[in-house]
């Protein structure tokens, strides 16, 4: 994935990434990647695609995908912030 090996993936290689692993259309990938860089760089460094692949885990295994996306369409702050609260003390 992380072709030129920055430890980042930048918007085209997150769009084949995830249109390999999931079956969202590319606009909803889109959104995904926007959400995910929460510092705005215009790239998902690792710690925030460990997020997301967490994330991805929690809805595959415990079917948490309409809680989070209810969320994360009313606050991108409190959207992650509860996501790195759930995974810190999974």
């Amino acid at each position: 994935m992380d072709i030129h090996n920055q430890r980042r993936l930048d918007d085209v290689q997150f769009l084949a990434f995830m249109k390999h692993t999931t079956d969202l259309s590319e606009s909803e990938i889109y959104l995904l990647f926007d959400t995910f860089d929460v510092d705005a760089s215009g790239a998902i460094e690792f710690d925030e695609f460990y997020l997301l692949f967490c994330m991805l885990v929690a809805i595959k295994v415990c079917d948490l995908a309409p809680d989070l996306i209810a969320l994360g369409r009313r606050s991108k702050t409190v959207f992650i912030q509860t996501l790195a609260y759930m995974f810190s003390i999974a």
